[in-house]
């Protein structure tokens, strides 16, 4: 799929399009380096041990690098907006399923949200910029894209923390990441 224009980044920086695909990028680098910093902690607080927390990592990445594979082919076919979709509807999942973390059918859900936008997340990072805007200013594109999603990352650690320090529970920082993945989705 060749796009029509070669878009500058000034170009790209002026239209919806790159804001609906980055802004949920940004946040769930936002939300996973949060949830990593403090992955000890956030099971603990509700009776999790070490390592039934560390264990969601296999399956997350299981789960994410069998989709990255299929979303790759997939993304040949369908729109992206729809793999944006997908992204967010897990985004949602996974973080509710972390706001209610227990052993049972949230540790479960939340292991499955979070593989399927981790899997998502890598396909749209690597298809989005160049089949929207194409190949020429594709380095300057995907930098500016790449700062918002630091940005976020860098976030993320410092909302958990005050979440945790001032009001005593990882729960208050999560339910605000998911009304801001809520907001966005609606756009």
């Amino acid at each position: 799929i060749k796009p029509f224009k070669q878009f500058t980044l000034k170009e790209a920086r002026k239209g919806i399009t790159l804001w609906l695909f980055a802004i949920p990028l940004a946040i769930y680098a936002f939300y996973i380096t949060g949830f990593t910093f403090h992955l000890f902690s956030l099971f603990n607080e509700v009776g999790i041990n070490r390592d039934k927390a560390l264990a969601v990592f296999i399956p997350v990445s299981l789960i994410s690098v069998s989709l990255a594979l299929f979303g790759g082919y997939i993304s040949d076919h369908i729109k992206l907006k729809y793999l944006l979709y997908i992204m967010i509807g897990a985004e949602l999942l996974g973080l509710i399923c972390l706001a209610n973390i227990n052993d049972g059918i949230f540790y479960i859900g939340f292991i499955i949200g979070n593989g399927v936008v981790s899997g998502i997340y890598n396909v749209l990072m690597a298809v989005t910029w160049p089949r929207f805007y194409g190949r020429e200013h594709l380095g300057k594109i995907t930098g500016f894209v790449m700062s918002l999603i630091v940005f976020g990352s860098a976030l993320g650690p410092f909302l958990f923390s005050v979440s945790f320090l001032q009001l005593g529970s990882y729960r208050y920082a999560i339910w605000v990441l998911v009304i801001i993945v809520f907001i966005t989705s609606l756009f």
